[in-house]
């Protein structure tokens, strides 16, 4: 069977694999960079780049930020302080929020400031 074959099925099983939410979501990617390196599609050292890369690191970062800023309830209380400050009008509090992630997206990437922002934003619901 071809590579491209090989790969078009392993893309099939993964989007299976999200949709039935049985899979831990992480794990997802992973198992599929294994199977094609498995299958000699890649190498061990291209898939090590994929994850050695600096963006890649950037991302899992924010992620743990993100999810420590939930867990550890300072999205809440910021959400909370936007709704505060804007005097219990929850549109009003979330035009206040979505002006500070543009000005942090003038400084942050993109990914950065979704990473970042996505806890705060649910605490506010």
């Amino acid at each position: 069977m071809s590579p491209a074959w090989i790969s078009i099925i392993i893309l099939l099983v993964m989007i299976a694999a999200y949709m039935s939410n049985k899979v831990p979501l992480p794990l997802i990617p992973l198992t599929a960079n294994v199977v094609m390196v498995l299958f000699g599609i890649m190498t061990p050292g291209e898939m090590w780049a994929y994850y050695s890369n600096d963006t890649f690191m950037l991302i899992v970062g924010m992620m743990v930020l993100g999810l420590a800023l939930f867990e550890t309830g300072v999205a809440e209380k910021i959400g909370l302080g936007a709704v505060i400050l804007s005097g219990g009008k929850s549109k009003l509090a979330f035009l206040l929020l979505l002006v500070a992630a543009i000005i942090a997206s003038a400084f942050l990437s993109n990914t950065t400031t979704t990473a970042t922002f996505m806890p705060i934003l649910a605490g506010l619901i």
